[in-house]
């Protein structure tokens, strides 16, 4: 396994290290096939990998930090890049909750200009079972879509 992380150089962000390049793995499906999963850093210098993930997705999975300035500038930031493609399902997961001072008043604003267009779900990216649940809600959005493909 190659680590993808460095030094965190971003000021703006107090974590050690951050990530600098895309990830991948694959998840076995039933019936033999498999679920690509594509993960790139969320800064806006990092942009052009953006559409090179887009290109051919069938969801996307956003995860917007709480606990960062604006997080509902940063959502906006990743809804104006995806907007230049294709509708695309989108399923956004809210993390570091736990670190700002009114989570619930974050989460209703998310849900109030957000909802329309996607679904906003409190997560702890730690935990696996809040994972698997956004995939869960990317996966009944795309069910309908992938069904007309067939």
């Amino acid at each position: 396994m190659i680590d993808t992380d460095v030094f965190n150089h971003d000021t703006a962000h107090e974590k050690a290290t951050t990530t600098v390049a895309m990830d991948y793995a694959e998840i076995p499906l039933p019936g033999g096939e498999r679920l690509s999963l594509y993960g790139a850093p969320g800064q806006a210098r990092f942009e052009f990998m953006w559409d090179h993930l887009i290109e051919g997705s069938h969801g996307i999975i956003l995860l917007i930090d709480a606990s960062q300035d604006n997080p509902m500038g940063q959502l906006q930031l990743y809804l104006d890049h995806l907007n230049e493609h294709v509708p695309i399902p989108t399923v956004v997961g809210l993390t570091h909750l736990d670190q700002i001072s009114d989570p619930d008043e974050l989460m209703r604003q998310m849900i109030e200009q957000f909802a329309h267009v996607f679904s906003v779900l409190p997560i702890d990216a730690r935990q696996p079972e809040h994972l698997m649940l956004l995939m869960d809600v990317l996966f009944q959005e795309l069910d309908p879509l992938l069904s007309s493909m067939e």
